[in-house]
């Protein structure tokens, strides 16, 4: 049945999509954070949605009126390096079988960060890439909900499988990224009715990110509650409200959700923190051997590398941090390059917030800017535990606030003709020359 509904859906949005890119790539963005795909059954669950969508929006775009053009500022400088030396790294990868697969997955995501640059180019765009990308990592919030009540709380939820969230530490990092998202499009929204909503869905994600049983994902969402905590004015009233939100889901689970969460405090006693201490040893191993290109996607899942490192071991192992998988997999050149992406996105943040305060119509960026912020947090901070760095809703992230950048800087240049369109500060009246000023 659900592969039907699947398929409807798709045959209404693709025609729509071929004359719209920009509706191409909500669908393409929909397609890759949801998955939908993968939550069905038969010929259709093994379909390469994703790639189908990639084409039918360049195909669009190429075609459209719009102007085929990426802007050229730091944020499109860094993933066309990126790109570019991922390639490199998987061309001369140790284990090449195994690392051109994920190249192909990885390049169809960092292609989609130019193309949200390209094409989400005002507001209402940006609000729609939003939503889309909060209601399809919420859907799994719903669902797991209600998995959980109707086990009496015995359910452990995970994502839908062979994705990016399969794992149950990737999907609550993937929900724990969103809280920020949902909280952004209740600011904005003038519905009493979608605000009350909106507040529901994110004390569910809340009560999801638990019954996933991760970890990291406690981790991560007490790293976004401590920085929401040190940046909010009305600290005090923060910590009650999160104590509102967290004790009484966290009284309600088992004994045995007790017991995995207490392991934080006992890691050096913890067989699996020991093989993670393991695995990292093994990437910096790695990348001191081969500093420049590192071994190439997955080098460490490859039994017959592992093994030359640590003749003991009985298998082998998934890099569990989004640090030493880079470092691993493409050298110190390649964590150079994305932390440098990561860098020049938290700065776009921080410009967006600073230029849009005192200018009511720009309200909404710096609110998005300070949300992102916070999910940024949220995923780098539990990201040391888990295997996410090419995860395309965080990344995708940092390529909107490239975009709302872009906005406001136009906004100030339409404000000040004169002024520069990216302009780390904006320039008021008093600050130009006496004849650009008119009554």
């Amino acid at each position: 049945m659900r592969a039907y509904v699947l398929m409807i859906a798709l045959v209404g949005l693709i025609p729509t999509a071929f004359f719209m890119p920009h509706v191409g790539l909500l669908v393409w963005e929909w397609i890759s954070f949801m998955n939908p795909h993968r939550e069905v059954f038969g010929a259709v669950g093994n379909f390469r949605l994703v790639l189908v969508m990639a084409i039918v929006t360049s195909l669009s775009w190429a075609l459209s009126r719009e102007p085929v053009k990426i802007p050229i500022n730091r944020t499109t400088v860094l993933i066309g390096l990126f790109i570019f030396w991922v390639t490199v790294t998987t061309i001369t990868a140790m284990v090449p079988a195994i690392s051109w697969p994920i190249w192909e997955r990885t390049i169809k995501t960092l292609f989609l960060l130019l193309f949200i640059i390209g094409l989400i180019n005002n507001r209402t765009r940006i609000h729609a890439f939003i939503w889309v990308a909060a209601i399809s990592i919420s859907y799994f919030s719903i669902e797991g909900s209600a998995a959980w009540v109707l086990s009496g709380g015995r359910h452990h939820h995970s994502g839908p499988p062979g994705t990016m969230i399969t794992d149950n530490n990737h999907l609550a990092l993937a929900l724990v990224i969103t809280v920020p998202l949902l909280n952004y499009l209740r600011l904005t929204s003038e519905q009493k009715f979608v605000r009350f909503s909106l507040v529901a869905v994110m004390a569910l994600v809340v009560v999801t990110v638990i019954v996933t049983y991760s970890r990291g994902g406690l981790i991560g969402m007490g790293a976004m509650l401590f920085y929401l905590w040190w940046r909010g004015k009305k600290k005090v009233l923060g910590a009650i409200v999160a104590a509102l939100l967290l004790v009484p889901a966290v009284s309600l689970m088992p004994d045995s959700w007790g017991d995995r969460m207490g392991t934080i405090k006992t890691a050096d006693k913890d067989s699996s923190f020991q093989g993670r201490l393991e695995v990292w040893e093994v990437s910096f191993r790695i990348a001191n051997d081969h500093p420049l290109v590192g071994g190439g996607f997955s080098v460490t899942e490859s039994f017959d590398v592992f093994r030359r490192y640590v003749p003991e071991a009985e298998r082998s192992r998934a890099p569990h941090s989004i640090y030493f998988e880079l470092l691993g997999q493409h050298g110190f050149i390649g964590i150079g390059i994305y932390m440098m992406l990561v860098l020049v996105a938290w700065r776009n943040g921080n410009w967006i917030i600073r230029n849009a305060r005192n200018r009511p119509e720009m309200t909404w960026a710096g609110q998005l800017a300070a949300m992102i912020h916070v999910s940024m947090v949220g995923f780098f901070v539990a990201g040391a535990a888990v295997n996410l760095a090419y995860y395309d809703l965080a990344l995708s992230l940092l390529a909107i606030l490239s975009c709302v950048r872009t906005i406001l800087a136009r906004s100030i240049a339409a404000e000040n003709p004169e002024s520069p369109l990216g302009l780390e500060r904006p320039v008021h009246a008093r600050h130009l020359p006496a004849k650009s000023i008119r009554p």
